[in-house]
């Protein structure tokens, strides 16, 4: 994703490109420390909330791109 990221520059699929790069990189973080964590029985909880996080990301970005929009309002 980072060596077709300058292509997309000044488009909204910039924003897109932003918005999976930083839910894959914020989900390694949490499924690392809920991995860890599951040694002391609530990584569980982690895991599962991110893998839910991760999902309704992947579903607003998903619906966004197909109305040509960005998936935050801020980028």
């Amino acid at each position: 994703m980072y060596l077709k990221r300058s292509d997309a520059a000044g488009t909204v699929y910039a924003a897109h490109f932003d918005w999976m790069l930083r839910t894959f990189w914020w989900a390694m973080l949490w499924l690392a420390i809920s991995g860890i964590a599951v040694y002391i029985f609530i990584g569980w909880i982690g895991l599962i909330a991110t893998v839910v996080w991760v999902l309704y990301r992947l579903i607003k970005g998903w619906l966004a791109l197909l109305e040509g929009a960005a998936p935050t309002t801020y980028a």
